[in-house]
């Protein structure tokens, strides 16, 4: 039950402020955040059985995040993390990420929300029943293992009476981001919360992703823990460079 928090257009300069827990089962372990040079360049942590990923960074700017739903998994096993990798590796933009993913016979993956991005453009791809598209809307989005902006999932209400609208730098936008991966609050119940824990599964990781419009805004952070008790690490995005004030396209 991973937890996606996402601010579009609430932080100067900063188009999209993207907060992600990682819940899964205590044993299973990835790879923090590693460089791969494809036909796109990517950064992304790694999930050691599958291979693949559950949110990255392109050097188009493309922002991938996957959160599970909680419907149970259908026949086919197919890997949605090698999927997102896939993705990250070859396209340059929301909409043909989007395209990507309308090809894919949905039904033989679990159940799951894309938040799909860049600068310009956030876009939902719900795979459940049917899969639908829809416009990231400007100010806060939370994306939950039921669904996106959930009124009766008590993180959601939470994050929305916490994460106010109000324009904040971003260095404040990314402490308040941090605290809000990290509550305990939302729920009398651990499991259910934000940082989520319990004996056999709970929060194994945490990502911030800043999409700015400057090379300086753009930013990757990484706790390889419970952000409760696990400091956020800012990795370097080498395929950055200073002429174009941004991320390169290939």
């Amino acid at each position: 039950m991973c937890t996606a928090i996402a601010l579009h257009q609430c932080v100067p300069g900063v188009p999209l402020l993207l907060g992600f827990n990682r819940d899964q089962l205590l044993t299973r372990t990835s790879l923090p955040p590693l460089v791969k040079y494809e036909r796109l360049s990517t950064l992304a942590p790694t999930d050691i059985r599958s291979g693949g990923t559950w949110l990255g960074l392109n050097e188009a700017g493309l922002l991938v995040a996957i959160v599970d739903h909680f419907r149970p998994r259908r026949l086919g096993g197919h890997s949605r993390g090698q999927l997102v990798s896939a993705i990250l590796g070859s396209c340059h933009d929301p909409q043909s990420a989007a395209e990507v993913l309308s090809q894919e016979p949905f039904r033989q993956y679990a159940a799951s929300t894309f938040l799909i991005a860049n600068k310009d453009l956030g876009l939902i791809v719900s795979w459940h029943d049917v899969m639908k598209v829809e416009k990231v809307e400007p100010g806060l989005t939370v994306i939950v293992e039921s669904g996106v902006n959930r009124k009766r999932v008590a993180r959601c209400q939470y994050h929305r009476r916490n994460l106010s609208h109000k324009e904040y730098p971003l260095s404040e936008a990314v402490r308040r981001m941090g605290s809000a991966l990290s509550e305990h609050d939302s729920c009398k119940l651990l499991s259910s919360t934000t940082c989520c824990h319990s004996k056999r599964s709970g929060t194994l990781c945490s990502q911030i992703v800043a999409l700015g419009s400057t090379l300086e805004s753009n930013k990757f952070f990484y706790a390889d823990g419970p952000p409760c008790r696990t400091s956020y690490e800012e990795y370097e995005i080498p395929f950055l460079r200073q002429e174009t004030g941004g991320i390169l396209s290939s």
